[in-house]
């Protein structure tokens, strides 16, 4: 088990820098990606500035805590979006081109080298840097509440929302084995994933539990700071960390399904 991990840390290190190189190699392409995602961060800010405008507290949220959720949600997205969200738009075109043959023929695992493959820096750079400033002055601004632990807790959370966020957003990808054309449902999915851009308490409440029990939606970037604001439960600290993996269980199991009634291009 533990030579099996470090040969896919291996592989996935080597894939990391062949990707970095050929990225560097057109920088212009490179910095025009920068630039178009720093867009996207840009509008997330504003959000922020109504709310210091307007001065609102939410359920106990102040606009503080705002800015705590938004850096998160940054910093999540900087992972989904530069690391596994570019290798989950190829799946389908992979099933229906008949070119994912070229991927089981290798001597590592299918799932593993389709979704992971490619990587793109410079859409996680911008979300990357902004996040982690926004939560560095969200925290400093709300002080007391926020020691050490919190901290380490906190970034465990963030690695169990970037695993929840592959686990659950591979799950509509894998339709495309059956189903000719999932763009729609893959564009539902993607707006889904623009509801941790704020606290959920802003949610009715039956809402909040199919999101957070049903569909775990909010795990990904909604748990990292209820944990570092106090907010969360036993129960739910629990959950935060058992569910990604459940989740990436159950989707591994679905993914071997799908390859079994994958129709290759030579058959």
């Amino acid at each position: 088990m533990a030579k099996s991990l470090r040969k896919y840390i291996r592989v996935y290190y080597h894939l990391l820098k062949i990707n970095l190189i050929s990225q560097l190699e057109y920088r212009s392409n490179f910095f025009v990606g920068f630039i178009v995602e720093s867009g996207f961060l840009f509008t997330k800010i504003m959000y922020l500035v109504v709310l210091y405008n307007v001065d609102v507290t939410i359920n106990g949220y102040s606009p503080d805590h705002m800015m705590l959720y938004v850096g998160t949600f940054s910093i999540v997205t900087a992972f989904y979006t530069g690391f596994i969200m570019i290798n989950f738009y190829e799946i389908p075109g992979h099933v229906k081109n008949g070119t994912l043959d070229m991927f089981i023929t290798k001597p590592i695992s299918t799932q593993f080298l389709v979704t992971l493959r490619k990587s793109n820096f410079a859409l996680a750079m911008s979300n990357l840097i902004g996040g982690i400033v926004m939560v560095i002055i969200a925290c400093s601004r709300i002080g007391g509440e926020i020691d050490a632990y919190n901290l380490i807790g906190y970034l465990a959370l963030i690695i169990c929302g970037i695993v929840m966020s592959y686990a659950l957003f591979l799950l509509p990808q894998l339709l495309s084995f059956w189903v000719v054309e999932t763009k729609a449902l893959i564009g539902l999915a993607d707006r889904a994933w623009d509801f941790n851009t704020m606290p959920m308490v802003i949610f009715p409440k039956w809402f909040q539990r199919i999101g957070t029990f049903i569909l775990p939606i909010f795990a990904i970037s909604n748990f990292p700071p209820m944990l570092l604001a106090g907010h969360m439960k036993i129960y739910l600290i629990i959950w935060a960390v058992a569910s990604p993996f459940l989740f990436l269980y159950l989707v591994s199991k679905l993914w071997n399904i799908a390859i079994r009634s994958y129709t290759s291009a030579s058959s």
